[in-house]
């Protein structure tokens, strides 16, 4: 399940580690010193490697290094790192950029790319769902998660 906010200023989130696990990411305690010795201003979230990190535009880059500190409204209002939303498809466009370009090393990068392959394309029939559904007026009459179960549904099966 992808973890998200609407912060007060109207930004919607998804909460790093959730985006983290939507890419089939396996945390390493390598690739957490690696990060905290890079710069501050080149720390990407640890599920984006270098290679993945040269197919974003810079303005993407520069927005992911910079992570929103938040609080999840669990049930424990724990605090929470989140990536700005609208930059799932610019991630989801870099891995598979990369695989095309025959960039991707290793299993686990060729794992991810799959992995936001199949996140473009149920989040492209969740967006048809939802537009639809805003058109209409229909939003207000379905269930409140019915279109998180969707997009669950259809990363699943593709």
């Amino acid at each position: 399940m992808l973890s998200c906010a609407v912060l007060k200023d109207g930004r919607r989130i998804f909460s790093e580690r959730s985006l983290s696990d939507a890419f089939e990411h396996v945390r390493s305690g390598g690739e957490y010193k690696r990060r905290r010795e890079q710069p501050e201003s080149e720390r990407l979230p640890v599920f984006v490697a270098p290679t993945i990190a040269q197919f974003l535009s810079p303005e993407a880059r520069e927005r992911l290094a910079k992570p929103i500190r938040y609080r999840h409204k669990d049930g424990f209002s724990v605090p929470a790192w989140g990536i700005e939303a609208e930059l799932l498809p610019d991630l989801c466009d870099a891995y598979l950029a990369a695989r095309d370009a025959g960039a991707l090393v290793g299993e686990a990068a060729h794992r991810k790319a799959k992995a936001a392959e199949r996140m473009t394309r149920a989040l492209a029939r969740v967006g048809v769902v939802a537009i639809v559904d805003e058109v209409t007026g229909y939003q207000i009459e379905r269930d409140r998660d019915e279109l998180q179960r969707l997009l669950e549904t259809l990363r699943a099966a593709a």
